[in-house]
Parts: C-alpha cells; sequence; structure tokens
C-alpha cells in the first residue's frame, strides 16, 4: 500500500527529542545539541586464542561522546572550562547528558559522563547580541559512561 504524504504524516510521526548537558551541578542546561553520538557504554567481547579460539571480555575504552550542531551560553562554566582547558593543566569534570522529550521536561535517558575532559571542538561561531555560542562538532571524552533509563 503506498501512503500518500498526508497519511504518512498522520500514522507515522517522527518524534522529537533533545540533548541537553548540565555541568557544574547548576540547575538548567548548559549546553543544547541537536545530535549526539557515542552514548553506548564501552567494553565488549575480544578474541583470544589458546589452544582455540573464543570470545573474552575485554577492558573497557574510554568513552568518546560526540555533540553537533551546539548551542551554549559564552559566559556559562561549560565554555569557560571548554576554552579553557589543557591537556597538561586542566581539570577534569563530570557531565549529566540528558535525552528529553520536544519540551525539554520529560527526561528519557540520562548519561553521566564522568571525569570528562575536551578532546575536540570545532567551528564555533560566537553571537554577540545573544550571548550564546554555536559549535558545528565538540568532543568530550571521560573515564567512565553510566546510563540510567527513566
Amino acid at each position: 500500500m503506498t501512503a500518500s504524504a498526508g497519511t504518512a504524516e498522520f500514522t507515522y510521526p517522527v518524534p522529537l527529542f533533545a540533548f541537553s548537558v548540565d555541568f557544574g551541578g547548576e540547575e538548567g542546561a548548559d549546553l543544547h545539541a541537536g545530535g549526539v553520538s557515542g552514548l553506548e557504554p564501552g567494553g565488549g567481547a575480544g578474541p583470544h586464542s589458546a589452544g582455540g579460539t573464543f570470545r573474552i571480555h575485554t577492558r573497557p575504552e574510554s568513552p568518546e561522546v560526540a555533540f553537533t550542531r551546539c548551542r551554549l551560553a559564552v559566559d556559562g562554566p561549560l565554555y569557560e572550562w571548554i576554552s579553557g582547558f589543557s591537556p597538561t593543566s586542566g581539570v577534569k569534570q563530570d557531565l549529566t547528558i540528558s535525552l528529553t522529550d520536544e519540551t525539554g521536561k520529560n527526561l528519557l535517558v540520562t548519561w553521566d559522563l564522568v571525569d570528562a575532559f575536551p578532546a575536540g571542538v570545532g567551528a564555533v561561531s560566537v553571537d554577540d547580541a545573544t550571548g550564546e555560542a554555536s559549535v558545528e562538532s565538540l568532543v568530550l571524552r571521560g573515564d567512565k559512561l553510566l546510563v540510567t533509563a527513566h
């Protein structure tokens, strides 16, 4: 059966979700992102050979979370941390990444990135009128990724 554009829209609504990042435990989101990747907990199984080949549990890899199409306040603590981070003297921070519905009020899933640090920032533009920075891509690495379903 072929669906017209009108019935497809009515029959198959595409849900809208929003990702937000809370930094430093303060109330309110410090970053809003259009897309996030790398939210799978690390580790898994790898090959091992000792008289036969079988799979064993491997050590988890450090999680790497990539955000795309981000918005954050230039005068906020997250922007200051990212822009002032140095690999030799930077302080790692815990971050909470939340997936919410389109209203932004109902939590669906929460990820805690423990001991995170910025690993890459691409294409930043700052709007002086609004005090917001638009970031095309932001990559954060951490020591551990914890997942909570709500």
